[in-house]
């Protein structure tokens, strides 16, 4: 009898570990799939924090022929374009934004996989773009978000970023500039405009 009542308890510890076990697993690919829902950047506009967009390039124009005529002495210059001439992201005087890294859920993985907690604010830039009728312009190189240390884009030397590390993964940024176009950069490895870039405007 009690060889008996040690089976049926036995089975039952062990329905109740795999019921548990199977919907520990559930809970935890529900997360990875739905998790991430606050990475990215988020403008903050009025007081009201909106994720923002990226946009994607849609062209590359070099300058090859002022180098040929020059002999070699003038630097040739790779242009990446991007479609409009202005951001839905508008502020004035100075732009202010969230920044937030962790678990990207797969579902965003494509667009977004730059805010994985593999990646720090160290590896973003602020450039700003030069308009051209319908067009805006990157000339390819970054100014860091992090400590304002110049690693390559071109931008204006009026821009003042300041950077403030909240807590893990989050990052609280302003920056000053002059009224213009502007984008940040995913800048590791120096892909810069030639990913996906945030778009804003200051005016």
């Amino acid at each position: 009898m009690r060889t008996i009542l040690l089976s049926i308890i036995c089975i039952g510890v062990s329905v109740c570990s795999y019921s548990q076990s199977t919907q520990e697993i559930k809970t935890i690919a529900k997360a990875y799939m739905n998790a991430g829902d606050s990475v990215g950047i988020y403008a903050d506009i009025d007081g009201s924090y909106q994720l923002m967009e990226s946009i994607k390039y849609t062209g590359v124009k070099v300058n090859a022929l002022g180098t040929a005529l020059s002999y070699g002495i003038a630097k040739t210059k790779v242009k990446v374009e991007f479609a409009g001439s202005t951001s839905p992201y508008i502020f004035t005087g100075k732009a202010h934004f969230r920044m937030y890294f962790g678990m990207v859920p797969a579902s965003k993985a494509q667009r977004l996989y730059m805010f994985s907690s593999n990646y720090t604010l160290r590896d973003f830039a602020i450039s700003r773009f030069k308009v051209k009728k319908n067009k805006r312009q990157l000339v390819q190189g970054s100014f860091s978000l992090w400590g304002g240390n110049t690693s390559g884009l071109e931008t204006d030397n009026d821009v003042i970023i300041s950077s403030t590390k909240l807590k893990d993964g989050v990052y609280d940024i302003i920056i000053n500039g002059k009224p213009g176009e502007y984008c940040i950069t995913f800048n590791s490895n120096g892909v810069g405009g030639y990913t996906s870039v945030f778009d804003f405007t200051i005016k």
